[in-house]
């Protein structure tokens, strides 16, 4: 595994952890605005890591030689 490879999946998982913790967040009584807003920012936090997370992988591949 190359270091980009292995940032790439760093950045996923806090990513990830993130939007799954503003999520999480969801389940306690909040404002109109910052349910909105935790709703917004954690889908779009969870499946940037989605796909970062998936560009890793196929940069991964791509990288061994068979």
């Amino acid at each position: 595994m190359t270091w980009p490879v292995a940032i790439m999946y760093l950045v996923a998982t806090l990513l990830g952890l993130l939007g799954g913790g503003l999520l999480l967040r969801l389940r306690t009584p909040l404002s109109q605005p910052k349910l909105y807003a935790f709703r917004m920012t954690g889908i779009m936090a969870v499946a940037a890591a989605i796909t970062l997370g998936a560009s890793a992988t196929a940069m991964w591949r791509w990288t061994v030689v068979p």
